[in-house]
């Protein structure tokens, strides 16, 4: 291109036609390193998620391992246990296992009081940043696998219809309800239409089970311990009244929050929402029933 020097923004519209033609490359070429990225990422979890699903058994021996290693280095061991728990989260790993193992860890090392408190707050800390790591892969790069598995479960497109209006609200329900399982909740609400503001402050909703097994594994952990206390018939009906205390608690919570659940989809189908709010309905209903047997 010839340089016109009568024209004094001929420097500014050839550089304008560079810039456009450069983005005319590198457009496609972002394109599928971003594709690229993507299946990478989606590989490597369908790996780990599908280790961690069939070899249940040397997952649960790694946890023990590791468990007793926190023991021995409480300290650091903290700071292991949460990244451990956030990698778990995004694996689909079952959090109870490694909440009790842990209430059990910190009950042997501070006692049951200091214990389930440091415990409660590990796990929190581990299952709110593995849920926020879920929900972004959810959200950016794995919104169209998530979206197609949504579609095969109808149920939920009443919830993302809800969402739209109680987004909060209806997260905490999710979260306190045993509805959804934990894991799946957390990379199709990516999916859905609830920020990610909403959705972090809704991770409070998940304390009560927390500390429910927390305080399960501190219990056991102190239970094994009682042969040697002072007054074992005293502190063992002491815990066992805990544990039940906390066990009813969680379980009154989740009722109510079915039941309040329930009303919002029921509010929902009345405006002329489909049949899956309907499907969702009869689900909290069996929800509210097993909390009551």
């Amino acid at each position: 291109m010839a340089f016109d020097a009568s024209n004094p923004n001929s420097d500014e519209s050839e550089a304008e036609a560079s810039s456009e033609y450069r983005n005319d490359l590198e457009g496609p070429c972002d394109g599928r390193r971003t594709k690229k990225i993507r299946y990478l990422v989606l590989g490597t979890l369908v790996v780990l998620i599908t280790i961690a699903l069939i070899e249940r058994d040397r997952v649960k021996e790694i946890i023990r391992i590791f468990l007793i290693w926190v023991e021995a280095h409480p300290a650091l061991g903290v700071v292991a246990f949460i990244l451990l728990y956030a990698l778990a989260t995004v694996l689909f790993v079952p959090g109870a296992l490694l909440t009790i193992g842990c209430g059990y860890t910190f009950g042997s090392v501070f006692g049951v009081g200091k214990g389930v408190i440091l415990a409660s707050v590990a796990v929190f800390i581990g299952a709110t940043l593995g849920s926020v790591l879920a929900f972004l892969l959810g959200r950016f790069l794995l919104r169209d696998l998530v979206s197609s598995l949504i579609r095969q479960y109808p149920t939920f497109e009443a919830v993302d219809k809800a969402l739209q209006g109680n987004g909060l609200l209806i997260m905490v329900l999710l979260r306190l309800s045993p509805l959804i399982p934990y894991n799946a909740l957390d990379y199709m609400s990516g999916a859905t239409s609830i920020p990610l503001w909403s959705y972090s402050i809704a991770l409070v909703a998940v304390l009560p089970g927390v500390f429910m097994y927390t305080f399960l594994g501190a219990t056991a952990s102190s239970l094994a311990d009682s042969a040697n206390a002072e007054n074992p018939t005293v502190r063992l009906v002491s815990l066992i009244f805990g544990v039940t205390f906390a066990i009813s608690g969680v379980m009154v919570a989740s009722y109510f929050a079915n039941k309040e659940l329930k009303k919002i989809l029921s509010d929902g189908d009345d405006s002329g929402s489909d049949a899956s709010a309907s499907s969702l309905i009869r689900q909290c209903d069996n929800s509210e029933e097993m909390h009551l047997v």
